[in-house]
């Protein structure tokens, strides 16, 4: 969840989106973060002030379709092209 809004109110509602959000899971941590505060690798983020958090979800569903879209663009070659280039 990528939150926006203040930070008392957000701190206020945090165990509300502690009990929404996916939790950490059984993947190993990242070993080269710096940082292990914050609610990030909970499933949630507070992003900034109101409507930041649905500006960051729009930037991220940009980039997602943007992939999604090259992917489906490149399915009609072979995977033997993709072998030669240096990626």
């Amino acid at each position: 969840m990528m939150i926006g809004g203040d930070k008392e109110m957000i701190n206020y509602l945090d165990p509300i989106f502690d009990s929404l959000a996916p939790g950490i899971g059984n993947p190993p941590r990242s070993p080269n973060r710096k940082s292990l505060d914050g609610t990030a690798e909970f499933g949630y983020l507070r992003c900034g002030s109101n409507g930041a958090g649905h500006f960051v979800k729009m930037v991220h569903n940009g980039i997602e379709y943007g992939i999604t879209s090259c992917a489906q663009l490149m399915r009609p070659f072979p995977p033997s092209i993709f072998a030669r280039l240096d990626l």
